[in-house]
């Protein structure tokens, strides 16, 4: 009934989720062994979900999701996963070292990410409510073959919660409060279904108030963070007969003035951190979802389905600079996309394929007011180029080959070819400096090639090597905007695509009632596009930097899982992880020099001890380890509003969780986090973490 958090390490041949057949089919045909991680969203999935990699289910456990206030929150539970927070409504999650438009993020198959996405961290997973989602695929490593070329560090693919026909006849209803006291936040839900056995409705609506949260030890109350947020999502699903389906799915979500609090007189000073100089500095933030799918099973083992759909993401930045000069600006991006995929079997095996057309349009604009409130500057662009268009075409096919009883192939291969077309470029056209419009395109083939063994019952061990690749956007060919903490961003219009191998090896182990996972990864990175200063400095003081494809760079790691369920209903589980990496940087026009990879994730470790007391009642402890970060690229030096001069403290935080079951249609929860009240970061964020913080909640269907 309360949601429940998957770390999901199954066999390649388990159980489909009940109530969406074709889906289920679909996914058998893409399965492939890679490190993946499902979360699921509120309520517990009938069966479970397929994982492309590994033996066996561990669940976070249960009691432990009351700490859970966005999508951030579900990930920074997950080993491997680095979460980074600008602010707490602007989170970005860091896979192997990568994240933002480095990593891919789909929602219902959908592509969140688009061509205006920035390097570096950005805000946008933050758009999709973690309380309407049935499940989160985390898949570590290259993604590229099935999902996107660009799928570099990993994929993160959330899954809506949708009714289906025949799934719970009738109608129910749900509603979920959260309350938080060093949050001082406020997090409602309410959701309406209604099934019959050939068609299903379901809508849900949030609403969310955070105030000034607390920050832990001596930090106390952190001014200007708070912010509201609320979305909604609507869904019909129609059974046509003959194994055939229609649905339609609406999601909508809003932020309204999200502080980004470290750029700003507000700012903390913790460890000798520096504020900024901004009075205010406040993001809007919208994602608007619509699509139509069609699915059809064509027998027991082959489906297809086409999905049709338009997503607009739009961004307003309200900034009010030092000297009372007040500046709004904005990005609007619609993407209309389509996609059609199928599965079946070849002379070899499962076989999986399908295509995938996108273009985005982009509007943005940028207005200047003085001291006074008057209009001071109108830009014919806004961050991005206006009025510009961006392309992408993608086809991929995946074969899965049965060589023996205890051995299983992979090969995968993917084509893609994008192309960008930006027009107003130049923020000034009337000064010296000219920017020319841009518009070219280009193509890749990557693949894939995965081995799995299977030593004996208890033991499997895997191994692959995966190709990625990404071209350069609209936001690396034409961003006029502010970069990190006190530099501003020129375009760049000679860039070419980057590259990546990523090559892992892992086994996972089982022992009674014990099982262990361990991989080892190391990929290499070609010609990254990254930030380098140019020397110069503008009107308002801000470090000028532009873009340049860097050198050769490697970035490997190490992560472990373990799970065990032990005497008297105790289950123990356990994670770990290390990244490390160097690049090729520029640091300066036409000097190259070996740096650290920028905001590597310090080492981490997890471990989480629940006791079932009885079917009703749970409770769990858990204690976070991360050491002190203070390997920094040229970049983390500088950016000294959110990373401390000599690295980010390393921290130990312990939490406490319970659920109680009152009535079958009523569930409490109840979280202690940070008994310490630890002072802490996570590296590389504009934002400490609350101190000692008490959680309370309930879960009722009616």
């Amino acid at each position: 009934m309360f949601p429940t958090l998957f770390l999901l390490l199954a066999i390649l041949d388990g159980q489909a989720p009940a109530g969406d057949d074709v889906d289920s089919t679909l996914k058998q045909g893409q399965e492939a062994e890679v490190e993946e991680i499902i979360i699921s969203g509120r309520r517990r999935t009938p069966g479970f979900l397929l994982s492309r990699s590994s033996l066996n289910l561990e669940d976070i456990p249960e009691s432990q999701i009351g700490i859970a206030r966005n999508v951030g929150d579900l990930m920074d539970q997950v080993p491997g996963v680095h979460l980074q927070r600008t602010s707490y409504g602007q989170v970005s999650p860091f896979l192997r070292g990568l994240t933002g438009f480095r990593t891919l993020a789909l929602i219902d198959g959908i592509r969140l990410n688009n061509s205006t996405f920035r390097s570096g961290p950005n805000q946008y997973i933050s758009l999709v409510d973690p309380w309407m989602l049935e499940s989160a695929e985390i898949i570590l490593g290259p993604g590229s073959v099935l999902h996107g070329s660009d799928a570099a560090g990993g994929l993160i693919h959330m899954t809506s919660r949708i009714p289906r026909p025949g799934d719970g006849l009738g109608e129910s209803s749900s509603f979920l409060q959260r309350l938080s006291s060093a949050e001082k936040s406020s997090i409602s839900r309410y959701e309406y279904s209604a099934v019959t056995d050939d068609h299903a409705i379901g809508f849900g609506f949030s609403y969310r108030d955070y105030g000034d949260f607390t920050a832990g030890g001596d930090e106390g109350e952190q001014p200007e963070t708070g912010y509201q947020e609320w979305s909604g999502n609507f869904s019909w699903v129609q059974d046509l007969g003959d194994d055939f389906s229609f649905e339609i799915v609406a999601q909508s979500h809003r932020q309204e003035d999200v502080p980004r609090t470290h750029s700003t007189i507000f700012g903390s000073t913790w460890e000798g951190l520096t504020t900024g100089s901004d009075l205010q500095r406040d993001l809007d933030g919208e994602r608007d979802l619509l699509y139509l799918r069609w699915q059809k099973k064509h027998g027991p083992e082959s489906a297809s389905r086409l999905t049709v759909s338009r997503q607009q993401i739009a961004d307003e930045e309200d900034r009010v600079r030092s000297s009372g000069v007040r500046r709004l600006q904005g990005v609007t991006t619609e993407a209309l996309g389509v996609s059609w995929d199928w599965f079946g079997y070849s002379d070899l095996g499962p076989l999986s394929s399908g295509v995938e057309w996108t273009h985005e349009g982009i509007d943005s604009f940028f207005r200047q007011y003085d001291s006074l409130g008057n209009l001071d500057s109108v830009r014919p662009r806004g961050p991005v180029a206006d009025d510009s268009t961006y392309d992408w075409v993608g086809a991929y096919a995946q074969q899965v080959l049965e060589v023996s009883d205890d051995w299983t192939l992979n090969l995968g291969v993917r084509g893609t070819w994008a192309q960008v077309d930006a027009e107003k470029v130049d923020p000034d056209p009337s000064d010296t400096e000219i920017f020319d419009p841009v518009k070219e395109d280009w193509s890749s083939v990557v693949g894939s090639i995965r081995a799995i063994h299977d030593v004996d019952k208890d033991m499997r061990i895997y191994g692959g090597l995966s190709q990625a690749f990404r071209a350069p956007n609209l936001s690396d060919l034409t961003r006029f905007d502010a970069a990190s903490s006190g530099d501003a961003e020129i375009p760049a219009s000679d860039l070419d695509p980057e590259k990546f191998l990523t090559a892992e090896i892992g086994a996972i182990f089982e022992t009674g009632s014990s099982e262990f996972e361990s991989v080892i990864w190391v990929s290499s990175l070609d010609q990254l596009i990254v930030r380098f200063p140019t020397g110069d400095v503008n009107s308002d003081g801000d470090t000028i930097v532009t873009k340049a494809n860097s050198g050769e760079g490697l970035a490997h790691g190490w992560d472990f899982r373990f799970r065990s369920e032990l005497e008297n209903d105790v289950l123990l589980t356990g994670a770990a992880s290390w990244v490390t990496g160097d690049l090729e940087t520029p640091v300066s026009p036409g000097v190259i020099e070996e740096a650290p990879l920028s905001r590597l994730a310090p080492t981490l470790v997890r471990l989480s001890l629940e006791k079932r007391f009885s079917d009703r009642f749970r409770l769990s402890g858990v204690v976070t380890t991360a050491d002190r970060q203070d390997r920094l690229s040229p970049r983390d030096l500088s950016d000294t509003q959110r990373i401390p001069v000599g690295g980010t403290p390393g921290y130990v935080v312990l939490d406490l969780h319970a659920t109680y079951l009152w009535q079958q249609d009523l569930e409490f929860f109840a979280s202690l986090t940070n008994l310490t009240d630890e002072a802490y970061r996570i590296h590389g964020s504009g934002t400490n973490e609350p101190g000692a913080n008490l959680i309370l909640g309930f879960d009722i269907q009616f």
